[in-house]
């Protein structure tokens, strides 16, 4: 999708309910939801309704949802509903930063702008989190502001924790390290790779790019990343990447670098092979895959 396609004032996780209702009608007793790297910002209210959820006006009366600025008409959330369709289910979210819903760590002033909110529509945005904030707030009868990675994906963690009493979030990164055991397998390694479509400030918010390159570098290991861009906000000085490598070999158009990413990765990653072992590749080596 083109940046100048995208309206986070429609876009929308109903979709990502719908999956969940499937995983229900397979009589799933655990689900997994991973969240991150998201085109919305919609506080996860198109799961919620999905689900099953009610939202009411200040008569009592169903407010048809269609698109984020329609909050502005809720007055109250009914999740008794969709917490019967949950009944014994047990969903474990895993988050991908430690951002917070609203404030200037949030989720609307951090990620908002890639998500295209235009510069003018930032305090439009907040305001609308913060109120959808405060309906899961007392819906759920606990302070939804305060939750560590609520901001992830737009606010789906938030949503999820408010509308479910067996709710259970977790740092994914941390999540994923300990069921692939790299704590353990790290330190049979000299060099560690990891990529990330932009490597930036961002990284510090706990995603996890930025988890390894510390796990690494608090095991004396060199924590090299491969990115498609470097953030114009990244400062080496504070990073626990031991170096940094942008893979595009010439100034491209975002559509045309996404296309060449395969190609670009691996004849970067085979450079920095030949550059380890101390001797050119070989003649018609493209690199390593």
């Amino acid at each position: 999708m083109k940046s100048s396609e995208l309206d986070p004032f429609k876009a929308h996780t109903f979709g990502t309910g719908e999956l969940i209702n499937e995983a229900l009608a397979k009589v799933a007793q655990t689900i997994y939801l991973t969240v991150g790297g998201s085109a919305t910002l919609d506080g996860g209210f198109g799961i919620l309704k999905a689900l099953g959820t009610d939202f009411l006006d200040k008569s009592g009366h169903a407010v048809a949802m269609r698109q984020l600025s329609d909050l502005r008409l809720v007055a109250a959330l009914n999740f008794d509903r969709l917490r019967r369709n949950l009944h014994q289910v047990n969903i474990e979210v895993l988050v991908d930063v430690e951002n917070t819903l609203c404030g200037n760590e949030g989720a609307v002033r951090i990620y908002g702008p890639q998500k295209g909110v235009q510069p003018h529509q930032i305090q439009v945005f907040e305001n609308i989190i913060q109120h959808w904030g405060n309906l899961l707030t007392a819906a759920s009868n606990q302070n939804i502001f305060e939750l560590v990675g609520e901001g992830a994906s737009g606010g789906v963690p938030a949503a999820m924790a408010a509308c479910h009493t067996q709710v259970t979030l977790h740092p994914g990164p941390s999540f994923f390290m300990d069921f692939f055991k790299i704590p353990e397998k790290i330190l049979d390694v000299d060099v560690f790779l990891t990529c990330e479509g932009e490597i930036d400030n961002q990284k510090s918010y706990g995603k996890g790019p930025g988890f390894i390159a510390k796990l690494a570098h608090d095991q004396k290991v060199a924590c090299i990343g491969l990115c498609g861009q470097l953030g114009a906000d990244y400062d080496p000085k504070i990073s626990f990447f031991y170096a940094i490598f942008p893979i595009n070999k010439k100034l491209l158009s975002p559509e045309l670098a996404m296309e060449q990413t395969a190609s670009n990765l691996r004849y970067l990653a085979g450079q920095i092979y030949a550059l380890m072992l101390l001797k050119p590749p070989e003649v018609g080596d493209e690199g390593i895959t």
